[in-house]
């Protein structure tokens, strides 16, 4: 009985930090699925704390959504493991909506005009 609580514990952390992550990134459970090549079904049996995923899975998680592993498996509170976010650049640029990381763009003007 021990043992079951325990997983029970386990599995409802990791699906709040996934929940929180994908809110915090605006990110869908069908946008993670698509990023990590499992199904949308999947997911949501992660996120809703019915199954438990692999270290692989977990580890793929934590890429797509820009977070370190331990930041889906830590029992810190939320609010003191959120991952920095990027400075405002100094040159245009358009912030990538699944990873949060700016990308850079680079304007030159025509010679001779």
């Amino acid at each position: 009985m021990i043992k079951s609580n325990i997983k029970s514990e386990y599995l409802i952390n990791i699906s709040k930090r996934i929940k929180y992550y994908l809110d915090l990134r605006q990110m869908k459970a069908k946008s993670l699925a698509d990023a990590i090549g499992v199904t949308a079904n999947a997911i949501s049996l992660i996120v809703n704390g019915k199954t438990t995923p692999s270290i692989d899975s977990l580890h793929q998680i934590a890429i797509a959504l820009n977070v370190e592993d331990w930041q889906l498996l830590t029992d810190e509170p939320l609010q003191k493991v959120q991952p920095e976010q990027p400075s405002v650049p100094q040159s245009p640029a358009i912030i990538c909506p699944h990873c949060g990381k700016p990308i850079e763009l680079e304007i030159k003007a025509k010679e001779g005009k």
